[in-house]
C-alpha cells in the first residue's frame, strides 16, 4: 500500500470513529434518557431590573422624591415576583407529573450547585439528581424560528434551547389569558399557568410512553 492510499484510509477510519459523537445531538441524548430525568425549573428573579433601579436609587444625583418613588417600585417588583413564583410552583406540583421537579432561581450558573427553593420561596433541601437534568426558563424563544413570545422554553443543563423532538416552547399569552385579565385579573395567571403546565406535562408523557 502506497503513502497515498494509507493516508486515505486513515482518514476514513478516524471519520468512522468519531462520526457517531459527531452526529449525536443533545437532544437525541436527552430523549433517551428522558425517563430518567429531572426539570428545573428556573423562577424568574427580576434581577436585572431591581439591580438598574438600585443603581438610580444609589446614585448621588437622584433626588429625595425620585428615590422614594423608586424603592416602592423595587418593593413592588419585588412582592409581584414572589406572588407570581408561588403560582409557577403550584402549577407543577398540581399539574405536572411528567418529571421530578425542583426550583431554583434564573439567576443560577450550575444547576448542580444551586439554591434549591420550597414553595415559600426559601432554600429547600437539596434533591438527589439524576445524571440527566432538562431546564425550563421562562422567556423568549432563542432557536425557535416562530413566535419569539414570553414562553416556557426547555433548555439543556447549558441553557441552550432544545429542538425537535421536545416541545415547543409552550407561550405564556393567548386571547383566554388577556380576557382573565379584564374579568378576573385575580384569578389570570394562575389560569393561565394551569392549561400552559398541563400542555407541557402531556407533551413530556407523550415522549416518555
Amino acid at each position: 500500500m502506497n503513502a497515498k492510499a494509507f493516508f486515505l484510509l486513515s482518514l476514513a477510519l478516524t471519520f468512522l470513529a468519531i462520526s457517531p459523537v459527531w452526529g449525536q445531538r443533545v437532544e437525541d441524548s436527552l430523549y433517551y434518557d428522558l425517563a430518567s430525568a429531572y426539570l428545573v425549573v428556573r423562577l424568574p428573579s427580576q434581577e436585572k431590573k431591581v439591580r438598574a433601579m438600585q443603581a438610580t436609587i444609589d446614585d448621588p444625583a437622584t433626588g429625595e422624591s425620585a428615590r422614594t418613588r423608586l424603592q416602592a417600585q423595587v418593593e413592588q417588583v419585588r412582592n409581584e415576583t414572589n406572588v407570581k413564583n408561588q403560582a409557577i410552583i403550584r402549577a407543577f406540583d398540581q399539574y405536572f407529573t411528567a418529571l421530578p421537579v425542583v426550583f431554583v432561581y434564573d439567576t443560577t450558573h450550575h444547576p448542580r450547585q444551586a439554591v434549591f427553593l420550597n414553595e415559600q420561596l426559601k432554600p429547600a433541601e437539596p434533591p438527589e439528581l439524576g445524571t440527566t437534568l432538562l431546564q425550563l426558563r421562562f422567556g423568549r424563544p432563542v432557536s425557535y424560528s416562530g413566535s419569539r413570545a414570553e414562553s416556557m422554553v426547555l433548555t439543556d443543563s447549558h441553557l441552550q434551547d432544545l429542538g425537535s423532538p421536545f416541545p415547543k416552547p409552550v407561550m405564556m399569552t393567548g386571547f383566554g389569558y388577556g380576557f382573565n385579565k379584564i374579568v378576573a385579573p385575580e384569578m389570570a395567571y394562575d389560569k393561565l399557568l394551569e392549561k400552559r403546565v398541563q400542555k407541557l406535562d402531556r407533551k413530556l408523557q407523550q415522549m416518555i410512553k
